[in-house]
């Protein structure tokens, strides 16, 4: 059994093409989107046939609404995804394969080169860098969101992750725990939020989130 886990605050205008995309694919068994508080009208959206709504009251941040999946989801394969994939979405199923065929416990997306509507890549060396300290593991892609676990190595994680440091959080306690990771590049795509100040004030929150949980396992170590 597969279970699709979707976190989604105020996506009410990609969430249905992305719904869409995973619709026309017959991989999955179940799944979950976790309406994180949104004020947009996200939580009114239609969901699949096999589709489910978990819902916050109010915003918890994306580390809290990916727990609240996780410890929901039925699934013996867990494939996390973000919202706005849009079309996208298609090629999550690429994920799956190796941990079927055992070769496997996590797979990462690992997204291709950037152009304009992407940062400048501290918050992504911040992440490299800190989770090298805690673990001696350097990793080329720390911040994707599209990741398949099976789900023996969810009684590891540890969900310390502030909002969005939460993937930060799984890479360190998935390394700490020896898991076999595989990263695999694929054509995803979202909403690119730019060098302007809607982008510098998201990379903003994204950094001091992460700052926030290599802390946290940082003293979890002393």
């Amino acid at each position: 059994m597969i279970s699709v886990v979707i976190p989604a605050y105020n996506e009410v205008e990609i969430l249905p093409q992305t719904l869409s995309s995973l619709e026309g694919i017959p991989f999955w068994d179940e799944l979950l989107v976790i309406d994180d508080g949104s004020t947009d009208g996200t939580r009114f959206l239609s969901l699949p046939p096999k589709g489910r709504w978990l819902r916050h009251e109010k915003n918890l941040g994306k580390g809290k609404a990916l727990e609240t999946g996780l410890k929901e989801a039925k699934g013996e394969l867990l494939l996390l995804l973000d919202a706005d994939l849009g079309k996208s979405a298609m090629y999550a199923k690429q994920l799956i394969s190796p941990i079927l065929h055992d070769k496997a416990d996590v797979t990462i997306a690992k997204w291709p080169s950037k152009g304009k509507d992407s940062g400048f890549g501290v918050v992504k060396g911040v992440a490299k860098w800190g989770i090298y300290a805690l673990t001696r593991h350097m990793l080329d892609e720390p911040l994707s969101g599209q990741r398949c676990y099976h789900r023996r190595v969810l009684p590891y994680l540890t969900f310390k992750g502030a909002g969005f440091g939460i993937e930060v959080s799984m890479d360190i306690d998935l390394l700490r725990a020896e898991a076999r990771l595989a990263w695999i590049e694929l054509p995803f795509t979202h909403r690119g939020r730019g060098r302007g100040i809607d982008g510098f004030w998201h990379r903003g929150k994204q950094g001091i989130h992460i700052l926030k949980t290599l802390i946290q396992h940082a003293n979890e170590e002393k």
